[in-house]
C-alpha cells in the first residue's frame, strides 16, 4: 500500500491521469486484499476488528460506485478512501500490538526451559 501511495504523490492527476488513477485504485485493491486475508494472515486478530475492516472496504466500494455514476468527483473519493485506509492502519497497528502469540502446546517448549 505504501508503494502505491507514494506513486499517487509522484504522478499528479493533472499530468498523469490514467497512471494516477491506476495506482490509487491499486492501493484500494491491496487494502481490500489485506482486509479479506487478515483472518489467515493473523489468526489471533479479534473478529470485531475484521468486521471493522469489512465495513471500511464496503464504504470504499460504495464510494467507487458513487464516482462511477458521477455523484462524487475523483478528489472526494480519493480523500475519503485515504482517510479510511489510514485510520484503519492506525487502529490495526494498535490492535496487532496488543494481540498475543498463541501458546505453544507441544513438548518442545517445555524441554527448552
Amino acid at each position: 500500500m505504501g508503494i502505491f501511495l507514494a506513486c499517487v504523490g509522484i504522478f499528479p492527476v493533472d499530468e498523469f491521469f490514467l497512471l494516477h488513477n491506476t495506482v490509487a485504485t491499486g492501493m484500494a485493491v491491496v487494502f481490500g486484499i489485506v482486509v479479506v486475508g487478515l483472518p489467515w494472515f493473523l489468526p489471533t486478530i479479534p473478529r470485531v476488528f475484521v468486521a471493522f475492516g469489512w465495513i471500511y472496504v464496503l464504504v470504499i466500494v460504495l464510494l467507487a460506485a458513487f464516482f462511477a455514476v458521477g455523484y462524487y468527483n475523483l478528489t472526494a473519493v480519493e480523500l475519503i478512501a485515504a482517510v479510511l485506509i489510514f485510520s484503519w492502519i492506525i487502529v490495526f497497528l494498535r490492535t496487532a500490538g496488543s494481540v498475543t502469540a498463541p501458546a505453544v502446546t507441544d513438548g518442545a517448549s517445555a524441554e527448552a526451559s
